[in-house]
């Protein structure tokens, strides 16, 4: 409308362009609606990914309305430090994680990690006993099957995750690097992006629960923290909501 089409042209006029404008109140909006459809019961927690928009602006907003922050680099975390997140609170993950990057992440407060193969165990594992703190790490397992989602994060190899099949059949050899400074809580699975519907995404998370189960039956660490990751439909690059996910309640 013409109203706001003054407002971007004077932005335009103010910052250049191009220029992205973000909207305050619907990031709010976003991230209250998606918490409305999560168990109450289960205490469910956001995290917001800061892989997919590190502005501390926009992840501030986030922030504001009690999300945590999901890291998987050091500018992240300096980002996430900008924004008023509690490090504490935090889960760093992501493949390919250094010694060094480890120790940064210890350092800056972080305490809960997704650790995604046995040499980084191993390496967190010696991080923090170098710095004489205990973690919690989290078990990135890739599931066998794939998903119903546009991209498939699961059922086949890849560099995300422990093998849910190799955890199955060696799974206490894999785990027999960790230290007494790391105490595995629970699990990470991510089935993908843009899984299709509620229906899609419920079969997913239930399986999550059942291979999660599983594992910390067989090989023996408390399940108290499960991560779903995302997997949320959503438009993308046009016009347009998503589907009604009431049903996850």
């Amino acid at each position: 409308d013409e109203e706001r089409f003054r407002l971007y042209e004077d932005l335009a006029g103010r910052f250049g362009t191009p220029f992205y404008a973000y909207d305050g109140d619907q990031i709010v909006s976003r991230a209250n609606h998606l918490r409305s459809l999560l168990p109450e019961a289960a205490c469910s927690q956001l995290l917001f990914s800061f892989k997919s928009n590190p502005n501390p602006l926009v992840a501030g907003e986030l922030n504001r309305v009690g999300c945590r922050a999901d890291l998987t680099s050091p500018g992240e975390v300096l980002a996430a430090l900008e924004a008023g997140f509690d490090l504490g609170e935090a889960l760093y993950g992501g493949p390919g994680k250094s010694r060094e990057e480890l120790a940064h992440a210890i350092e800056a407060g972080i305490r809960q990690f997704s650790m995604e193969s046995p040499e980084d165990l191993a390496a967190l594992s010696d991080s923090a006993e170098d710095a004489g703190v205990t973690v919690r790490a989290l078990i990135r397992i890739n599931p066998s099957q794939a998903p119903k989602a546009k991209l498939a994060m699961s059922g086949v190899a890849s560099q995300f995750g422990f093998e849910q099949s190799d955890l199955g059949v060696r799974g206490n050899r894999l785990l027999e690097g960790i230290g007494e400074a790391v105490r595995i809580v629970g699990t990470h699975i991510y089935w993908g992006t843009q899984i299709g519907e509620a229906e899609a995404l419920l079969d997913c998370f239930a399986t999550a629960i059942e291979i999660s189960e599983q594992l910390s039956g067989e090989l023996g660490f408390p399940l108290e923290v499960l991560n779903l990751g995302g997997g949320f439909p959503w438009p993308y690059s046009k016009q347009g909501t998503g589907p009604e996910l009431i049903e996850l309640r």
